[in-house]
């Protein structure tokens, strides 16, 4: 019997490889029975030792325990490798591994087993790691123990962040970039207006914000921010900031022409809307503009002029600026001692007038010329003297006749000195016109045409004909009037004068004429041969009513469609020429007149013409004239009977 089958069989405690010095039994033959072997095993002591020193504890199951592998290598990728363990009826653990990264499955047991040693993937790129841990039996019957060690590579090196682009207003701001990286980092190419909470820490995914100043400049301005990681070899990763120039600010009620102020002084309040700060200024030292600056938003900025003493006007700007550069001038003008007038020009109509012209000041004035035609009074009806303050006056001129305008001036102020104001005065001349005044022709059935009245001088429209409308007979200015003649059921032209009388220039008459009723026939004369036969059609021409009517019912008739007519005959048996006529005549005519026109019809009983009697169609013949008339009809095979 060799020594392993003891072991198993007899359960002495082996030493702890099963490959090292096996341990001994109590020194008996080989050959004694079963029975008295156990009976001497009986009488051994707790412990005993083979030869050579090696101790062991008897017991009645066999214990085998071994680990053949105890050191993996693995990638730095997640990945599977197997420890087997041998075992015997003996029960066994791993313990103290590190769960973080290593997982073993399974983990104990208490026979033969392949162990699935997980690995999760190694993200750093700075370390390599290792797991120590233990292999044990737990029989307390039996002792083995092993150290086992799993070594990770380190991860290659990489970083990311996104997003890739980051847009700012010029306003600036914060805004979160996600970046993942397994090893170190630093960030270079940040501009001075920009910041990063910078954590240049390996991590799967960390959020730090990039924040941004405000852009007071003009220009949209960009930077690219590249993250390094700092392990050999190292990766790479970039993002682009962008951020937009700010908008020049707006202002509210919007400053489209120059402020201006009175003499005494006052104040404009204006809200400025911007997306960053900004600053106001002036080079004014009787300006005084309030805040000097602001911040993005709305804000409130108070322009105050002091009073002004003298008699020039004074005028400066305010400027609201970003940054260095001026976004907005406001021009400023103060008056000085002044008078303010709401006219400078005044037009007066031919006719008798009055306006009024307000004067605001803040001295005392007077009328100090004005033309003699002009009739100045105060608004109560008091004469004009001198006046301090505001006023409104009465400004008069009575009608006017002549054929071109005349012209004046007012002048206010305080005379012998330049503070005056001056009013352009005109009155108008009387004029009249109508166009056009060429003769205009009209068709039978009535028509319409406009002329254009033009004046200043009340007019009126008379006609020498009643079937002559006028869309107006009067009126004064610029008119559009409409002419209208009735209809004209007559076969005789008719003409009417219209004629335009201003109240004071000289009339206007305009010529308009009236076509007659007319009735026009394309034939002259119709013809028949012998024969019945129906005419071509003949068209009728006219801007009348009328009628069609033949003088020979019996054998012409007439057939009448829209404008043409037809006339059929019947064959003539009288044996001689027979004349008749067809009467075309206007109907609806004015009572007492009458129109009519007369075509002839002849038929002709003998005539130069020959009739095939068989034959429906023309057919080509030829004439030979010689002594007697011989005529050839091609086509015949023999003669036939002709007349």
């Amino acid at each position: 019997m060799n020594m392993d089958m003891i072991h198993k069989q007899l359960g002495a405690t082996p030493l702890p490889s099963r490959g090292g010095a096996r341990g001994g039994v109590c020194n008996f033959p080989f050959f004694i029975a079963l029975t008295a072997m156990l009976l001497a095993l009986g009488a051994c002591t707790d412990e005993n030792t083979f030869p050579g020193g090696n101790s062991y504890v008897p017991a009645l199951e066999s214990r085998y325990l071994h680990l053949g592998t105890t050191s993996l290598n693995m990638d730095a990728a997640a990945s599977n490798k197997q420890l087997q363990v041998e075992a015997v009826t003996t029960a066994w653990q791993f313990r103290d591994f590190d769960t973080s990264w290593l997982s073993l499955e399974p983990s104990s047991g208490n026979s033969d087993e392949s162990v699935n040693v997980a690995a999760a993937e190694n993200r750093s790129a700075a370390d390599i790691r290792t797991s120590v841990f233990t292999f044990e039996s737990t029989q307390s019957d039996f002792s083995y123990q092993r150290q086992v060690s799993v070594t990770q590579q380190k991860a290659e090196p990489f970083i990311t962040v996104s997003p890739k682009n980051l847009t700012f207003s010029a306003a600036g701001g914060t805004q979160p970039v996600t970046i993942a990286a397994n090893d170190d980092w630093t960030a270079t190419g940040m501009p001075e207006w920009m910041t990063m909470e910078n954590k240049g820490n390996a991590t799967d995914g960390k959020t730090l914000n990039i924040t941004v100043a405000e852009n007071l400049s003009t220009e949209e301005r960009n930077a690219t921010i590249t993250l390094n990681t700092t392990g050999s070899p190292n990766a790479t990763a970039t993002f682009r900031v962008t951020q937009t120039p700010a908008a020049d600010p707006s202002v509210i009620p919007e400053v489209t022409e120059t402020l201006t102020y009175p003499n005494t002084g006052g104040k404009y309040e204006l809200r400025i809307t911007s997306e960053v700060g900004w600053t106001a200024t002036t080079q004014q030292t009787w300006l005084e503009v309030t805040p000097n600056e602001g911040k993005a938003g709305t804000s409130t900025l108070t322009i105050e002029a002091l009073p002004n003493g003298s008699t020039d006007d004074r005028e400066g700007n305010v400027y609201i600026s970003i940054g260095n550069t001026r976004r907005i001038t406001i021009p400023i003008r103060q008056r000085g001692i002044y008078m303010q007038i709401t006219s400078k020009e005044l037009t007066f109509t031919p006719d008798a007038q009055t306006q009024q012209l307000t004067v605001e000041s803040n001295t005392s004035w007077s009328v100090i010329s004005k033309p003699d035609w002009l009739t100045a009074s105060l608004s109560e009806g008091a004469p004009v003297g001198t006046i301090t303050g505001n006023a409104t006056l009465q400004l008069s001129v009575p009608d006017y006749w002549g054929e071109t305008a005349r012209t004046g001036t007012l002048i206010l102020g305080q005379e012998g000195t330049s503070f005056q104001a001056k009013v352009s005065i005109s009155q108008q001349s009387r004029y009249f016109s109508v166009t056009p005044t060429t003769a205009v022709s009209h068709p039978s059935k009535g028509g319409t045409h406009e002329v254009t009245v033009k004046g200043n001088d009340p007019w009126t429209a008379t006609s020498t004909s009643s079937w002559m409308q006028l869309s107006q007979r009067s009126g004064n200015g610029d008119i559009s009037v409409t002419l209208t003649t009735s209809d004209n059921p007559s076969i005789h032209s008719r003409e009417d004068e219209t004629t335009f009388k201003p109240s004071h220039l000289s009339p206007v008459t305009i010529r308009t004429t009236q076509a007659a009723r007319y009735l026009q026939v394309d034939h002259t004369e119709l013809t028949f041969f012998r024969r019945a036969a129906t005419s071509e059609a003949v068209t009728i021409s006219t801007d009348a009513t009328y009628a069609v009517t033949s003088s020979a019912p019996s054998w012409l008739t007439v057939k009448q469609t829209d404008n043409t007519f037809t006339a059929t005959v019947t064959e003539n048996t009288t044996g001689k020429d027979r004349e008749a006529k067809i009467v075309i005549a206007m109907t609806g005519l004015v009572a007492g007149e009458a129109y009519s026109v007369e075509l002839p019809v002849k038929q002709w009983y003998n005539s130069s013409t020959i009739t095939i009697a068989t034959f429906d169609a023309d057919e080509q013949w030829d004439i030979v004239k010689t002594a007697t008339a011989v005529i050839t009809i091609t086509g015949f095979g023999s003669d036939e009977k002709w007349d």
